[in-house]
């Protein structure tokens, strides 16, 4: 059995009908909404305890950056700038990462 955690608890699924399957795509989530989970197993002597809550957000990657930037530069050091992505997918952006190839002589 598995239930939302999300202020109220809610069945959203029951394995009765098959217990040898042990995954479940859970749908008709909000975009950037955390949501939690617990799941816990039944037999004939009752039910289990539940298991850790995981927790999740729906979103998906962002947007590509769409350029990256040449500001200035000096003898030793290039300042760059870019925007933010067009799209979140949902969720706030954390960080950004830039990457070099260490340069070419």
């Amino acid at each position: 059995m598995v239930e939302m955690a999300n202020g109220n608890l809610s069945l959203v699924y029951d394995g009765s009908l098959n217990v040898a399957i042990t995954s479940y795509l859970v749908q008709g989530l909000n975009t950037g909404s955390y949501y939690g989970f617990h799941a816990t197993s039944i037999n004939f002597n009752g039910e289990s305890l539940p298991s850790d809550e995981m927790t999740a957000v729906v979103c998906l990657a962002p947007y590509h950056l769409e350029k990256l930037d040449f500001v200035s530069a000096t003898k030793s050091s290039i300042a760059l700038s870019w925007t933010q992505p067009t799209s979140t997918g949902g969720c706030p952006i954390l960080t950004y990462a830039i990457f070099s190839d260490h340069g070419v002589s």
